[in-house]
């Protein structure tokens, strides 16, 4: 399949978790009249596929805004007047519903001359307004700007959730294991992959036009921009944008910019999250480790799963106290020596799991642990306690628990399908929680259409007070501080420091604090 050919069958597009809707509102172009939606990526030619789209548009009798300034279009694809839907609400239901004509596209960019496109872009050529503004994003109080090389290390340095969007890794934010993309383009094939897209979306030839490029760069030759570059910044920008290079192709030696290969559209990606762990020739291949410490496990929680686990140092590789399986399937077990072990079992009915890994840090030592599939994490963080807890995770899922979170016991966390359950620690449960990221069995309607949860996200903020028998449902955020009453089902986003009870949860109080102390 080359980058522009799909077939046209009805599918769903449902994305995982509220971050990735609200990521999918902000980048998602979906035309009111024509049957395309463009994912458009920061420094990947996104202003010149709207301009292009727009001008395609009016010539195809789009009732559009006719004049409109180029260089503003970043502005103008929210007006009422442009081509694409602007409401937020329109925008999210487009995700879930099945396009039978729709083509979905993205373009994406060698990620060393993305990086070094923002930092051209942003800093060195910006105004001093926009190169203060992200200065500031960086964490930069010098009034001189920073090297390239400085650059690298600021970005290296912030965690997924806190990067600008034009220079953040584009697998944390565009949504590649949810969206079956027709087209994954490439700016390097530029001229070869938008002439044909535009053809397929519009039915009429004719309409890219080549000579449309909206700025130009002050930029030295890219020759010259790779042999400056140190190993160092190389290394650095190889272990930030690991899942870049793979996704979408690319060569980490920077001389050579095009994609090794063409992406393909309807393909699923493997879980970004087991990806960026343990997969061959990434920067924390499990099979390379010494011993999972502060910069390897812990690290990749914080800066991948946004979660802090704690320390993480003194454990030791545990697989010969597990069944043979274990080991002869590249599964690795670490936790501190002589710990007693949770009950580690396959999946009924399935193939032993593969490449797993499990981190048991602190005393969080589970009754169990299912797993099954591909590429399945269990992180637990420092100076956790969860008693008789039950853990099922499987088919490149993740489960990370921070530190210092405590159960009264029984606790079961299921996860599945690539999604995750994270939980940031602090957090105190009563007895039977229950958190699942999946609906575990597919219920369709009369087309067909999955219409539950298929591995979606969880997320459960720090200082978090689950009250006894509370279910947390697939796709569900809780915000940090707040307590969820006894029995209580969580479905969709609850806010922080609020008291919330009920079927499903809604406020009850806002603005709470609570403590471990029980006083008047």
């Amino acid at each position: 399949m080359t980058a522009v050919q799909s077939d046209t069958t009805s599918r769903s597009r449902a994305l995982r978790g509220m971050k990735m809707v609200d990521a999918a509102q902000d980048h998602l172009l979906v035309s009111k009249t024509f049957p395309y939606a463009f994912y458009f990526i920061p420094k990947c030619a996104c202003t010149t596929i709207k301009n292009l789209l727009w001008s395609a548009e009016i010539v195809c009798g789009a009732k559009v805004l006719k004049a409109y300034d180029r260089s503003l279009i970043h502005h103008l694809q929210r007006d009422p007047r442009s081509p694409w839907i602007s409401q937020r609400g329109a925008i999210a239901a487009e995700l879930t519903r099945s396009q039978q004509e729709r083509v979905w596209f993205v373009v994406a960019r060698n990620p060393y001359a993305r990086l070094f496109s923002a930092y051209q872009w942003l800093l060195v050529d910006a105004n001093p307004e926009t190169r203060r503004q992200n200065l500031a994003k960086l964490s930069w109080a010098q009034d001189a700007i920073p090297s390239f090389a400085t650059f690298v290390e600021l970005v290296s340095l912030q965690l997924e959730q806190d990067m600008g969007h034009h220079w953040a890794p584009v697998c944390s934010f565009v949504p590649m294991n949810d969206i079956d993309f027709d087209v994954v383009g490439n700016v390097e094939t530029f001229s070869e992959d938008m002439p044909r897209i535009m053809d397929r979306i519009f039915s009429r030839s004719g309409l890219f036009d080549e000579k449309l490029r909206m700025f130009r760069s002050t930029a030295p030759e890219w020759s010259s921009i790779a042999e400056s570059m140190s190993p160092a910044t190389i290394g650095t920008i190889q272990k930030v944008f690991a899942a870049d290079f793979e996704t979408f192709h690319y060569s980490t030696d920077p001389r050579v910019l095009e994609p090794l290969r063409r992406s393909s559209g309807r393909q699923r990606f493997p879980s970004k999250l087991s990806a960026d762990i343990r997969s061959g020739g990434k920067a924390y291949p499990s099979r390379k480790m010494s011993g999972p410490d502060a910069s390897t496990v812990a690290d990749v929680a914080q800066r991948f799963a946004g979660v802090d686990v704690g320390h993480l140092r003194g454990l030791v590789l545990r697989n010969a106290d597990l069944p043979a399986w274990w080991a002869r399937n590249n599964c690795q077990l670490w936790s501190a020596a002589g710990a007693p072990l949770p009950e580690v079992l396959p999946h009924p009915g399935l193939r032993p799991p593969e490449e797993a890994l499990v981190v048991l840090g602190g005393n969080a030592h589970p009754a169990s642990l299912m797993i099954w599939g591909k590429g399945s994490t269990i992180v637990t963080g420092e100076e956790s306690d969860l008693p008789g807890a039950n853990l099922f995770c499987g088919d490149g899922a993740g489960i990370f628990l921070g530190p210092k979170l405590l159960s009264a016991g029984f606790a079961s966390i299921d996860a599945r399908n690539g999604g995750t359950v994270v939980v940031e620690g602090d957090g105190l449960w009563f007895h039977n929680v229950r958190i699942s990221n999946d609906g575990l069995h597919a219920i369709r309607d009369r087309a067909s259409k999955r219409i539950n949860a298929y591995g979606s996200d969880v997320r459960i903020s720090r200082r978090v007070w689950l009250g006894d028998g509370v279910f947390v449902e697939p796709g569900a955020s809780i915000g940090e501080g707040t307590v969820i009453a006894n029995r209580a089902r969580v479905a969709g986003v609850l806010p922080a420091n609020a008291w919330c009870s009920g079927d499903p949860a809604v406020v009850h109080h806002s603005d709470i604090r609570w403590g471990h102390e029980n006083e008047p």
